[in-house]
């Protein structure tokens, strides 16, 4: 994941609104934590959850 698309996601979630800085959220991500394939399942994951949910509405 990069780091633009982990801004969006952040952003999307209202996750920017509460006074964290975009660039706060881009030096949190200079560090990888754990491998890009688990990351790359939890997005894949939360998306399909999301979509059903609004499927389900």
């Amino acid at each position: 994941m990069d780091p633009v698309t982990v801004l969006w996601e952040a952003q999307q979630r209202g996750l920017l609104s509460t006074g964290i800085a975009p660039a706060a959220v881009v030096a949190l991500l200079s560090t990888p934590v754990g491998s890009a394939e688990y990351g790359g399942e939890r997005l894949l994951e939360r998306n399909l959850l999301a979509h059903a949910l609004h499927a389900a509405g």
